[in-house]
């Protein structure tokens, strides 16, 4: 029995409560996610895929925003407007600039190697032009070579011939000269001696003796004439012989008085001659003669003071006298010397140089040693007017040391034709000098003119000085010499050099184009050469015109190389952009190339990212395309919009969800104050059961998404709503039967309780063996969330309702406008409702047949969009990249295997399906393969296009895993079947029929409640998928699961309400008539309480998401279904067939 007190202390402990937990309560939401792979379990295949990808940022940031841009044209126009701006995120102008880019490197490098060649080409070029230059030059210089040395040759004999002759007649002539200059030389001083004696010794005799007188010559005589006669010069005493002789010639010749210089000349005369003939020296009697009468005739000229000497001879006059007749007896020598040599016999030539030789030896005073010099002298006198100066001197000088040979006619006929060389050729001075000699000796070795006369042996020769001078083969010179062209030489010799096939290449290029004969004609000629060295060097043909082209400009003007470049590269990209697009279209750029796609990976907030979009649109519009349009969406942008829309479709439906419970409950309670006592409870419990939940999902021991959170909301309020009512409505009855409120509300509490904890234990039950399927945290966070709100709001309806009832249920303002009239359920007579109840079941059962087909035949949709609203900008976004793209662009599949190989084999495996749009290997640190999907990738075409990859994958390598979005999607579809339909759903109904046995203590009934409730959970789902289908949506996979599970839970309350009091009447009356007592008593209750249910979930019709607002239709069709089923159509109607069979294995229930 319950006293105001404890009322008071109940109502007081809940306020505090709902105090402490509400500020957890209100912060709920932020332990929600919306993240649909939360559904499933860490150890399934698609989920290890993704926890793979997520440590690859790059594969699992690509798709965060994606920018869908309309309204500009994808072409070449574009692209070049656009290539400065969109520089980041990926798009298709990101794209091809990065393909220009490497176009821009590779023709940067290309056009390197096109510059590398065409100055190879010039190398080439100078270096044969040059070469063929200095072969014409070498070739005129082997021209004037041969001709040179045939006039050397023609010099060099005659030289040697000349300076053989003069070596031969010098041989002859100089030592007849010399000895006879000898003999001149002994003869003119024996001449003067002999005559200056004579002279002294007859001015003795004649002055100092008397040996004329006395006609005798005493020795005395002679001794005095000798002492009287000291050596004087080169004369010495007179020899008595000499003195004797004169004193008998003097006598002989008539005396003293007739001696005079003639007989002094005469009688000199005849003692030589007699001493030559005595001596057999017959040889020089010629010289003689000649000497004495060129004695007499000099000395003529000076015979006065001659013979004034002679009568005065006194010492200082012997030695005037002797230098007198030394004077005359030398140009007397050099007369006798010159007349001898005159009348030797000699040929003309011969003769001269003779002549000139004795004159030239004469004029040295016959010294010896001046002969060589006088040779020389005479020689160069000789050669002077026919040779050049020096090359006279030096045939001289080799003549008179009597060293000329050959040799030194070959070197003296190559300084004469390097003295004569033309000046254009003056250089070669050095070249004669030193090899024309030798050549001369080798090929001209009598120096008979043989190379005069043989003009091919005179090349053969300058070839060799070539060769030895010049460094230039004896082949080369001959090649030229025979008028081989200079050209042609010059390509075989620079190609010869060359060890690079390149450089020969490109040779043989400049070969065939022929002489080129200046700079300009070559840069004439530059893009021709190019174009075919290009190609054969393995340039792209479809490069080589422009490269061509472009090189010979940059070639003739370096500044231009930035523009070349830019050229090469537009030309390249120009012919490559048509395959580009073919490539990028339906994945980056729309089919019908009127808009793109900018794929942003960096993680930013949904504000920045809206900043993006707006940066887009103004640099769209700045390029000139003014009708562009930017919509937004990705996964963190359909993540925000999924998250925003939800949050806020529950803040909105749980207030609607609130005002319609709040309206409804007021007409079932006929009171419009009543409905505040309900309330009380199910705010407490609602403010405490979220609370919990919040604490709980914070700490990670339950865990939240946005349809639990929903359900744990809808399915307290709901539930609350049931229990509350039914508490306050058997309060007033009880009232009505004059008990106080207390008393009443004590029996109300005790007479409910049944019923309220068989329905909350029952739901609980139904939700919570969803935990059973532990890996699947979708429904685990359902089996996790939903008995909190159940069971609290249970507590709450036990407890607070009748305390907040004993303490104002008393009150007529409480119940107004109505009042609290005495009432009873009794039966009344009337007609069976058998047939009726007959009806019910068949018409329940008909209607069943297609409606169990469709639910059993529902295979929903994975597309998470449709819970979120179809008109979010993401939303819209991505079914036009499905329907302008390649569909799958924003959610591909991937494929992990042990290593790359691998990859590349599964790749060519899938490649095949006609459900693969594109496919992209990354050989990162675990290889990846990115599947694009020509298919929409949340419907179920894409799930059958990931169940074909995962078997083809499994095919290749057992251990390759595939995930992404249709994978996640196939993932849930299995184990949705596996874990729920064969797990989930047999246990959930095994414990819920244990429990409902045990309270009703009926099998009949604890049966007949489940059918009820599954009946109305098909009736509900079926309902809302049939309408959503005619509409053209396919409603989530999870409605069935949703909705089954939330109608167990409110369905069996109305069962628990129906049958608790058919087991309450029973205990007075039969089973039939307690079936109608608790129809009348409290069928109008529980359809009042399934209405408010109803509108406790048409909260979630006010979501914008098509998904929600299904599974609000299909949960207030169940819950309809439920209430009418178990108060009115179903549950009454089976028990009243059965009658007392109901109540099996027991017979009465008691109060």
């Amino acid at each position: 029995m319950y006293s105001r007190r404890t009322a008071y202390v109940i109502v007081v402990v809940a306020i505090a409560l709902a105090v402490i937990f509400y500020p957890f309560m209100t912060r709920i939401n932020s332990v929600v996610s919306t993240n649909e792979s939360s559904m499933l379990p860490q150890g399934v295949e698609s989920i290890k895929v993704m926890n793979i990808i997520s440590r690859e940022g790059n594969l699992s940031e690509q798709g965060n925003y994606i920018y869908v841009v309309t309204g500009v044209p994808v072409n070449l126009t574009t692209f070049y407007r656009l290539n400065g701006t969109l520089t980041q995120g990926t798009s298709w102008v990101s794209v091809a600039r990065g393909v220009y880019i490497k176009l821009n490197n590779v023709s940067q490098r290309l056009l390197n190697v096109s510059l590398s060649t065409a100055e190879g080409l010039v190398r080439l070029w100078e270096a044969v032009n040059n070469l063929s230059l200095r072969l014409e030059r070498l070739n005129s210089t082997l021209v004037g070579l041969t001709y040179m040395l045939r006039n050397a040759d023609y010099a060099y004999a005659q030289y040697y011939s000349l300076g053989r002759n003069l070596s031969l007649a010098y041989s002859q002539a100089v030592p007849e000269v010399v000895a006879l200059g000898n003999e001149t030389e002994g003869l003119s001083g024996a001449y003067v001696s002999t005559l200056f004696n004579t002279i002294r010794a007859e001015y003795v005799l004649s002055n100092m003796t008397d040996a004329y007188s006395t006609g005798n010559l005493t020795q005395g005589d002679v001794e005095l004439v000798v002492s009287e006669c000291p050596p004087i010069g080169g004369a010495q005493s007179p020899s008595p012989q000499l003195v004797e002789a004169l004193f008998h010639y003097v006598l002989s010749t008539g005396g003293p008085s007739r001696f005079s210089l003639a007989s002094a000349e005469n009688f000199t005369y005849t003692v030589l001659y007699g001493e030559l003939n005595a001596s057999g020296e017959q040889r020089a009697l010629p010289l003689l003669q000649a000497y004495g009468l060129a004695f007499r005739n000099a000395s003529a000229a000076y015979s006065s003071y001659i013979e004034s000497l002679m009568n005065n001879l006194t010492q200082d006059n012997q030695y005037r006298l002797y230098y007198a007749l030394s004077s005359i007896g030398s140009a007397s020598g050099r007369e006798a010397f010159l007349a001898v040599v005159s009348s030797i016999p000699a040929p003309g030539q011969t003769k001269e140089l003779l002549t000139t030789l004795a004159e030239e030896y004469a004029a040295s005073g016959f010294n010896e040693s001046d002969v060589t010099l006088i040779v020389r002298n005479v020689t160069y006198s000789l050669l002077s007017s026919r040779l050049p100066s020096d090359v006279a001197m030096d045939m001289a000088s080799y003549v008179a040391n009597g060293s000329f040979s050959r040799e030194a006619a070959a070197e003296l006929a190559a300084k004469t034709l390097a003295a004569r060389l033309p000046v254009n050729l003056s250089g070669y001075a050095p070249l004669v000098l030193s090899y024309v000699p030798e050549e001369l000796l080798e090929y001209d070795p009598n120096a008979t003119c043989a190379l005069c006369s043989n003009m091919t042996l005179a090349e053969a020769s300058a070839s060799a000085i070539a060769e030895r001078g010049l460094n230039v083969t004896p082949s080369l010179s001959m090649a030229l010499l025979r008028g081989e062209s200079a050209y042609s030489l010059s390509l075989d010799l620079v190609n010869r050099s060359l060890t690079s096939p390149t450089a020969r290449l490109l040779l043989a290029e400049l070969a065939s184009a022929g002489p080129i004969e200046d700079y300009q004609s070559l840069l004439s000629r530059m893009p021709s050469l190019l174009n075919s060295s290009l190609a054969r060097l393995g340039v792209p043909s479809n490069l080589t015109p422009v490269l061509s082209s472009e090189a010979a400009v940059v070639l003739e003007d370096p500044s231009l190389y930035g523009r070349a470049v830019t050229n090469v590269t537009e030309y390249a990209f120009n012919r490559t952009f048509a395959n580009l697009l073919g490539d990028l279209r339906g994945l980056l750029v729309q089919r019908n190339l009127d808009g793109f796609l900018v794929m942003y990976s960096v993680n930013m907030s949904y504000d920045e990212a809206l900043s993006v979009r707006g940066q887009l649109v103004s640099e769209l519009r700045s390029a000139g395309y003014g009708n562009a349009s930017v919509m937004l969406t990705g996964t963190q942008a359909i993540n925000h919009d999924l998250s925003s829309s939800s949050f806020r479709s529950i803040s909105r439906g749980d207030m609607i969800s609130a005002l319609l419970v709040l309206v409804i409950l007021a007409i079932v309670l006929e009171s419009l104050v009543a409905v505040l006592v309900p309330f009380i409870g199910i705010g407490v419990g609602l403010v405490v059961a979220l609370g919990v939940g919040y604490l709980l999902a914070s700490h990670n021991v339950i865990t939240l998404n946005s349809i639990s959170r929903t359900i744990m909301y809808e399915a307290g309020l709901g539930l609350g709503v049931d229990y509350s009512s039914l508490i306050s409505r058997r309060f007033r009855e009880e009232l009505g039967k004059g008990l106080s409120p207390a008393e009443a509300a004590w029996s109300a509490a005790r007479r409910s309780w049944r019923a309220v904890v068989t329905g909350a234990l029952t739901a609980s039950i139904g939700f919570g063996a969803m935990t059973i399927a532990s890996n699947f945290p979708f429904l685990r966070s359902l089996g996790e969330a939903a008995p909190i709100s159940i069971l609290i709001t249970m507590a709450v309806s036990l407890t607070v309702v009748p305390a907040v009832l004993a303490i104002v249920g008393g009150s007529r303002i409480v119940w107004w406008p109505s009042r609290v009239k005495a009432s009873a359920a009794r039966a009344s007579p009337g007609r069976s409702p058998r047939a009726r109840y007959i009806a019910f079941v068949v018409v329940i059962a008909l209607i069943l047949i297609p409606a169990g087909f469709i639910y059993a035949t529902f295979r929903g949709s994975y597309d998470f969009t449709l819970m979120m609203p179809q008109g979010a900008q993401s939303v819209q976004a991505l079914h036009y990249i499905t329907d302008n793209y390649a569909a799958g662009i924003m959610y591909p599949v991937y494929v992990v295997a042990a290593n790359y190989s691998t990859l590349q084999a599964i790749n060519s495996s899938i490649s095949r399906l006609s459900c693969v749009q594109s496919t992209q290997l990354y050989n990162y640190s675990e290889p990846v393969l990115s599947v694009t999907l020509s298919v929409y990738p949340l419907g179920r075409e894409a799930i059958a296009c990931a169940q074909s990859i995962r078997q083809l994958a499994k095919q290749v390598s057992p251990s390759a895993m595939v995930g992404g979005e249709a994978a996640i999607n196939l993932d849930l579809q299995n184990i949705v079947y596996h874990d729920f339909y064969h797990l989930v759903y047999p246990i959930a109904i095994v414990l819920m029929f244990i429990v409902l046995l045990a309270f009703f203590g009926s099998v009949p009934m604890a049966l007949t409640a489940l059918a009820s409730v599954v009946i109305a959970a098909v009736f509900g789902s079926s309902l809302a998928i049939e309408a959503y289908r005619l509409s053209g949506v396919n409603l989530p996979w999870y409605l069935p699961i949703v909705v089954f599970t939330a109608i167990l839970g409110v369905g069996m309350d109305y069962n628990s309400f129906i049958i608790n009091r058919v087991r309450e009447e029973a205990g007075s009356h039969d089973v039939r008539t307690a079936v109608e007592i608790a129809v009348r008593s409290t069928s109008v209750l529980v359809v009042g309480l399934s209405t408010i249910m109803a509108g406790a979930f048409a909260g979630l019709l006010a979501f914008s998401a098509p998904g929600f607002r299904g599974m609000g239709v299909a949960l207030m069709a169940g819950v309809l279904s439920a209430g009418l089923l178990a108060a009115l159509l179903f549950t009454p109607a089976v028990l009243y067939m059965l009658g007392e069979r109901a109540l099996w294995p027991s017979r009465r229930a008691g109060r």
